[in-house]
């Protein structure tokens, strides 16, 4: 494997991609969406240990996790980089901060070789104005995310140390 683009293959990312993102009860996709998807992807092979955002920064695409690893790290004056999240296939990266025009708030790194699906954000913005049906799977997919954010904090903060470890172990 080597840092770079992957060979485009008919439209199996932008498929994956669709039915990784959210339910398709709320939001069958049309026909025309597909194709739309697969021409924003962009598939980036990269190498363990590679930085792919880093905190601070603009986002300008959004990484979705086709295989393999991402550890979200905070940085610390104490600890070097410390892993908040682990983002697996499916999993995104970054569209929160693009959407709302923050910076990054950690860095995101490869934990082992990983492709993942590169999607600018002019093109993404586009995509999700003018597409109904993604734009609610993308919704959709944050809403998810964000559930799972308030369950860890909250457990985080009501349980005792043993279910706090726990907790975290089964992350």
């Amino acid at each position: 494997m080597t840092n770079g683009t992957v060979a485009r293959r008919s439209s199996p990312h932008a498929l994956w991609m669709a039915r990784a993102m959210a339910r398709n009860d709320l939001s069958p996709l049309a026909p025309e969406d597909l194709p739309r998807l697969e021409a924003i992807c962009s598939p980036r092979a990269v190498r363990s240990g590679t930085v792919l955002l880093t905190a601070g920064e603009d986002v300008s695409s959004v990484l979705v996790v086709r295989h393999g690893e991402i550890h979200l790290a905070a940085r610390s004056t104490v600890l070097r980089r410390q892993t908040v999240a682990v983002v697996r296939a499916g999993g995104v990266v970054g569209d929160i901060p693009m959407l709302c025009d923050k910076p990054m708030p950690f860095d995101a790194i490869t934990a082992r070789d990983t492709v993942v699906l590169q999607l600018d954000r002019g093109r993404l913005v586009e995509l999700l104005r003018t597409s109904p049906t993604i734009s609610l799977r993308w919704t959709t997919s944050v809403a998810r995310r964000l559930e799972e954010n308030q369950q860890r904090i909250l457990a985080m903060l009501t349980m005792d140390l043993t279910g706090q470890v726990a907790t975290l172990l089964l992350d």
